[in-house]
């Protein structure tokens, strides 16, 4: 069996895949939930809010697929870039960072009406700015990883591009 990465910091990208999929379960579960109570509106109507479950839902949304794209990101620039990642603990950080950032707005949305019903309101304060911090985290990882690439190369204004021959 060969391994499936050709850098190690290649395996960075597992953790956000895993977190993304979990979040795109619960996402399901609350689609489901709250269909349920469009159909039924009393299903679940003292424990979960039909607008606390859409929120929910749709904030989940976001966030899992930013996950996966940063996942995906941390698995595929360095093989184009052939090096390894700027900093695999920063992108660590950067994934606790998110998923602090994301409960932290849930339980908001849960426990303290932060929304006020509101389903595409940003999360309340402090969370924008840890989503905020996770994003600039994302930006210089993988930027210090394009930065310090081996054959990279600047293209000069004018000159012939050899990704177009042939189309």
């Amino acid at each position: 069996m060969t391994n499936a990465v050709k850098y190690a910091s290649q395996r960075v990208a597992y953790p956000f895949f895993i977190a993304s999929a979990a979040l795109f379960l619960l996402q399901i579960l609350f689609g489901l939930i709250i269909a349920s109570q469009f159909v039924w509106p009393t299903f679940l109507m003292d424990t979960l809010p039909f607008n606390v479950g859409r929120e929910s839902h749709l904030n989940l949304l976001v966030v899992w697929l930013l996950l996966g794209l940063m996942g995906a990101s941390y698995y595929l620039v360095p093989d184009e870039c052939e090096t390894e990642l700027f900093s695999p603990r920063l992108a660590y950080v950067q994934l606790a960072t998110l998923l602090l950032a994301g409960v932290g707005a849930l339980t908001g949305f849960w426990f303290f009406g932060a929304s006020r019903g509101k389903p595409f309101t940003e999360a309340a304060m402090p969370w924008p700015w840890l989503i905020a911090l996770g994003a600039v985290l994302f930006l210089v990882n993988v930027g210090g990883t394009i930065l310090r690439a081996k054959g990279r190369a600047v293209q000069r204004p004018g000159a012939h591009s050899h990704c177009a021959d042939g189309v």
